[in-house]
């Protein structure tokens, strides 16, 4: 894996706590997300796809209230674009568009998921600790779509809007392609539309992401 997780930020699959059938099913349904979302990050388009696969072959067998029932096309066409992937960049937005659509149906339910907000990002600075907070920023914001909750979302966003505006990578960076060093300097511009576009700036946010790493064969950013 590209990055280990920082301390103290577990999975959703985790941090939910078991209460039913229903509930155990969506711990699956989180621990698939949770894979999609790691192996985008670390640019495996396959694992990331398997993941969707995994996800979409299950959403039929769930055993959702009747209101749920409705809202089920909103996660399987986005399961099944997941799934169907050929970029990291469609398998990202696809992705988004999942959380958005779990945390609609939790909403629609009155459902309150129990999720453990991650322990706080570093505040010092250099390029790892600036790599901590993107990726506490990054959980907290899925936990925001999934939901949903706006403080979640705010919170991220403020996070984000601590790092700089300009490129915070290091100097050995300098050397690298562009779509390694260019794509910090967006994280700004997406997070600003989380508000508005949420699936579409999570699933940018998590591209971009996935566009560095690929970029950077035996970076210091590589275990």
């Amino acid at each position: 894996m590209l990055l280990a997780l920082p301390a103290g930020i577990t999975s959703a699959a985790e941090d939910v706590a078991p209460r039913s059938a229903l509930s155990q099913e969506m711990q699956t349904h989180a621990a698939q997300t949770r894979t999609a979302r790691l192996a985008i990050i670390d640019g495996n388009l396959q694992l990331a796809t398997q993941a969707g696969t995994a996800l979409l072959a299950r959403i039929p067998a769930w055993t959702l209230p009747g209101s749920a029932r409705t809202l089920e096309p909103a996660l399987i066409v986005p399961a099944r674009a997941l799934a169907e992937a050929t970029t990291l960049e469609a398998a990202a937005l696809a992705l988004g568009d999942i959380g958005v659509a779990c945390g609609s149906c939790h909403a629609a339910q009155g459902s309150a998921l129990e999720l453990k907000t991650p322990a706080p990002p570093p505040v010092t600075e250099g390029f790892s600790e600036q790599m901590q907070r993107v990726h506490w920023a990054s959980e907290r914001m899925w936990q925001g779509l999934i939901l949903p909750s706006e403080e979640a979302i705010a919170e991220s966003v403020s996070v984000l809007d601590t790092l700089p505006a300009a490129g915070f990578h290091p100097e050995w960076m300098t050397a690298l392609p562009a779509a390694a060093v260019e794509t910090d300097g967006n994280v700004h511009q997406l997070a600003a539309l989380i508000t508005t576009r949420r699936g579409w700036a999570y699933g940018s946010m998590l591209a971009a992401c996935a566009s560095c790493h690929t970029n950077l064969p035996g970076s210091p950013a590589r275990p």
